[in-house]
């Protein structure tokens, strides 16, 4: 399980004191827009989330220095904020999406990075999916198995989409297995120069794996994203005596 800081309620507190809660009616900021998906919307806030949550609306606010208090507030939370900055991806004001794309970088963590990951590739946002596969694709090996636990969490249009990233994962772990055990034959041979090149070829293979998945994943939520939309425009059927 993954462990929350204590870092949002220390800022929440920060932020009642600061009164970067109360905001004025003329002072609006552009609003978030995000991407439809099949999650559930009334689960509960996460401090970390409404904290995040907070601090983005305030990057759009009129003053300059309210903007700048509120983006170091953001750098100061770390990783753990990271998956929370997913929904404010597209937001509509130029310098609040730049200031969240500076901050959405890879992270280090592991459970973090998957989090973050799945969030942008459920997201139906093809600029989001690229950006989540090549996030897990870069490390295969530590993130399939946390990102397959994940999978078993997940239905509906969320688990569609991510299963054939999950799926070419694996493909490309036991491919893995098949050209390091070919270097190594080399090697014994003393064909060293065979082995560079079937170790270079199998670095370069994890490019196209990952835009395989990244197109997978596209079709895929296309696809389930059709299906329940005709699903729910059908009139709903009665029993006939």
């Amino acid at each position: 399980m993954l462990q929350r800081p204590t870092a949002p309620l220390v800022l929440i507190i920060a932020l009642l004191g600061s009164g970067l809660w109360l905001r004025g009616a003329d002072e609006p900021t552009e609003p978030t827009t995000s991407q439809p998906t099949s999650r559930a919307t009334t689960q509960p806030v996460d401090p970390l989330q409404k904290s995040v949550d907070i601090l983005v609306h305030e990057m759009g606010a009129p003053d300059f220095k309210r903007r700048e208090r509120a983006w170091k507030l953001l750098q100061q939370l770390g990783e753990p904020a990271i998956p929370w900055l997913v929904p404010h991806f597209s937001n509509t004001n130029p310098e609040v999406r730049q200031r969240v794309g500076v901050l959405l970088k890879r992270p280090h963590d592991a459970e973090i990075r998957v989090q973050a990951a799945v969030s942008l590739i459920v997201s139906g946002n093809p600029a989001w999916i690229e950006k989540g596969v090549y996030m897990v694709f870069e490390d295969p090996i530590a993130d399939y198995p946390l990102l397959a636990e994940r999978l078993k969490t997940l239905t509906g249009i969320d688990r569609a989409v991510l299963e054939p990233v999950v799926d070419q994962l694996k493909g490309w772990k036991k491919q893995r297995v098949d050209h390091l055990k070919r270097q190594a034959d080399y090697r014994k041979e003393g064909r060293e120069d065979h082995a560079t090149k079937m170790q270079k070829m199998h670095k370069e293979s994890l490019f196209y794996e990952a835009e395989a998945a990244y197109w997978m994943a596209r079709e895929s939520y296309e696809k389930a994203h059709a299906e329940q939309h005709e699903a729910a425009s059908q009139p709903a059927s009665t029993d006939k005596e």
